[in-house]
C-alpha cells in the first residue's frame, strides 16, 4: 500500500510540472508573438526615419528645385544650381538649408562625370580668356 501513496504523488507532481510547463510555453508563444510585432514596426519605423535622413532626393523633386524640366542637359542644370547656390549663400544673408536643397537637387541630376567635364571646360575657357587679355595688355 505504500506504492499507492507514493505512486498517487508522483501523478500530482508530473501533472503540476505539466501545468506549469504548458502555461509557461503558452506565455513564451505570446512574448514571442509580441517580439515580432514590435520587430515589424521596429523595421517600418527604421523605413521611415532612413527615408526621412535620406541624402538623396527624388528626381521630381530635384527638378522642382533648380526649375529645370525633366532630360534637361547637365550644362543646363549647372548654370542653375550655380546661380541658386550662390544666391543662397550664408555668408550673403541666404540660407544654408536652401542651399544645401539646391546641392541635393544638382547631386541627383548631373552625373559626376559630367559635373567635371562641365567644370574643366569652364576652367580651360576662364584660363583662355586670363591668357588672351594679359597678351593684349
Amino acid at each position: 500500500m505504500a506504492a499507492g501513496p507514493l505512486a498517487r504523488l508522483l501523478a500530482n507532481l508530473v501533472i503540476a510540472a505539466g501545468t506549469v510547463l504548458a502555461k509557461s510555453a503558452i506565455e513564451a508563444y505570446k512574448q514571442a508573438v509580441a517580439n515580432g510585432q514590435a520587430r515589424n514596426s521596429a523595421q517600418a519605423a527604421a523605413g521611415a526615419a532612413s527615408s526621412i535622413l535620406r541624402k538623396k532626393i527624388t528626381e521630381h523633386e530635384a527638378q522642382a528645385i533648380l526649375n529645370t524640366k525633366p532630360n534637361s542637359n547637365p550644362e543646363e542644370v549647372l548654370q542653375r544650381y550655380e546661380r541658386l547656390f550662390t544666391a543662397n549663400d550664408p555668408k550673403n544673408g541666404g540660407s544654408f538649408y536652401l542651399q544645401s536643397k539646391v546641392y541635393r537637387a544638382k547631386e541627383a541630376l548631373v552625373p559626376e562625370e559630367a559635373e567635371r567635364l562641365y567644370y574643366a571646360k569652364k576652367q580651360q575657357s576662364t584660363e583662355a580668356s586670363t591668357s588672351s587679355s594679359e597678351g593684349s595688355s
